[in-house]
């Protein structure tokens, strides 16, 4: 599959709220929805230039409604993820869930192992702490068994 075909970790979570918007995703409400179940800042035009791009590969179909009914109202360009979108979205999330098959996830790394705030990846009896420091390398750490 080619590079561009790939779902980049911004684009899932605007396709997702796409489909929790359902009818009501257009760009503002496509940010608020990012902001509130992310707590991460987006700007609106990086909104914008994603659905765009998603739109230019098939994922999304626009639609620009009448003007909103108050003095000065603006047409809205309304989205809607298309059975191709919801493909790609689908693929992203199962190469996820084979890229960490088997692997469990703490939140935390054991002491001494790094950064309270990094993740670990645990696979059989090893704990691989990113940013850690037990196995005596930086960005590798074997935490305790």
């Amino acid at each position: 599959m080619s590079k561009g075909k790939h779902l980049g970790e911004f684009e899932q979570m605007v396709l997702l709220a796409l489909l929790r918007l359902n009818d009501d995703a257009y760009g503002v409400t496509v940010r608020r929805e990012i902001q509130n179940r992310t707590d991460r800042r987006v700007a609106i035009g990086a909104v914008y230039a994603c659905l765009e791009r998603l739109e230019r590969k098939g994922y999304v179909t626009a639609r620009v409604s009448d003007p909103q009914p108050i003095p000065g109202g603006r047409a809205r360009k309304y989205f809607r993820l298309t059975r191709e979108g919801a493909a790609a979205l689908r693929r992203a999330r199962e190469m996820m869930d084979r890229m960490t098959e088997g692997l469990s996830v703490a939140w935390s790394c054991p002491r001494g192992t790094g950064s309270s705030s990094s993740k670990i990846w645990t696979k059989s009896s090893r704990t691989w702490c990113a940013g850690g420091v037990a196995s005596g390398r930086p960005g590798v750490g074997t935490g305790d068994r």
